[in-house]
């Protein structure tokens, strides 16, 4: 929680002007202070409702102080209401800019408000900006104690915009100042991966999975998979199910599937979909339903494809290659 403790030197700071104010100011900044510290300290425990709820009284007290924005933005985030992180990470910047104020202060919160705002956009799945962002919160000098941080949102951006490259780069300059950070291996290896690098990657893996690693499993998963050694990529991710109690049980169940599947073992591959449906959020669900419908397809039952199919398109509009695939569906039915 590095901003938190961040804003709780600034916390420090707003009470001293507080003091130094004194009593003329009235109620409303010592109310909005006193709302403004629970929220950051609710946050740090996890009570993510109750910080939401401290946070938003401390801005119907003062509504205009930039870091009760940069906190009610960190929060939305963890309640995974990412448009209205952005509106109070914007919000929070206008303030800023309105201040008058230059120099360090006026800086420390622009690095804060672009990487909430870059991490509001990432998980929005707008990689494209959540990189230009971080490379904004990157230019800052200030508050360098953060740039790992924010290095390694930047890493997950660009492998989702399928920058991979750049994504490897990243994680070689994380690793020169943090050697023993496995989390950093294992996200190089996903890299290596997908630049089809798989002894990097392997020798990577291994080495995560010697010290501990659980996530290591999943990503030697995927390596075998795409090298063609299903029965290994099955094998990984049980494992990787077996020792992480927290995994992603939907995706877990959506990569067994898709081994199934390449593995010509079609039954076996519509129990995991039927085990993973218990579990799913929304994007596993996606590819849980993408799995289904192959399966369909595989059996020759191309009205249950179809149905299925049509079903995914209202679902997810944005995926262009299922439309065609309505459409070839439609073709394949005879009367």
């Amino acid at each position: 929680m590095q901003w938190c403790r961040v804003l709780k030197k600034k916390a420090l700071y707003i009470t001293l002007a507080l003091i130094m104010i004194g009593a003329c100011t009235g109620c409303s900044k010592a109310n909005a202070k006193y709302y403004y510290e629970s929220a950051v300290f609710e946050f740090d425990e996890g009570n993510y409702k109750d910080a939401k709820t401290n946070i938003d009284n401390a801005i119907k007290e003062v509504d205009d102080n930039v870091e009760y924005y940069i906190c009610k933005g960190m929060v939305e985030i963890s309640l995974k209401n990412y448009d209205d992180a952005v509106k109070a990470f914007e919000k929070a910047q206008e303030l800023n800019e309105k201040s008058g104020k230059d120099g360090r202060y006026a800086d420390e919160n622009s690095k804060l408000i672009y990487r909430g705002m870059g991490i509001a956009k990432l998980k929005n799945n707008d990689a494209k900006t959540a990189c230009e962002l971080f490379d904004k919160a990157l230019a800052i000098s200030y508050l360098s104690d953060i740039d790992i941080d924010i290095k390694r949102f930047k890493i997950e951006a660009a492998i989702m915009n399928g920058d991979y490259e750049t994504a490897n780069s990243i994680c070689d300059e994380v690793m020169k100042e943090y050697s023993n950070d496995y989390d950093i291996y294992v996200q190089k290896a996903s890299c290596c991966i997908d630049l089809e690098k798989y002894d990097e990657a392997l020798n990577l893996l291994e080495t995560a999975k010697k010290n501990n690693n659980n996530l290591a499993y999943y990503y030697l998963s995927v390596l075998y998979k795409k090298q063609g050694k299903i029965d290994e990529a099955v094998n990984a991710i049980s494992e990787y199910m077996n020792k992480d109690k927290d995994a992603n049980k939907g995706m877990v169940y959506a990569e067994l599937a898709e081994s199934y599947i390449e593995s010509g073992n079609i039954d076996k591959a519509a129990e995991m979909i039927a085990e993973g449906n218990k579990y799913a959020d929304d994007k596993s669900r996606q590819l849980l339903t993408k799995y289904e419908i192959i399966i369909n397809e595989k059996k020759l039952d191309f009205k249950a494809a179809l149905s299925k199919a049509t079903e995914y398109v209202k679902t997810y509009p944005e995926d262009e290659l299922m439309q065609k695939e309505v459409e070839f569906l439609k073709t394949r039915i005879t009367e």
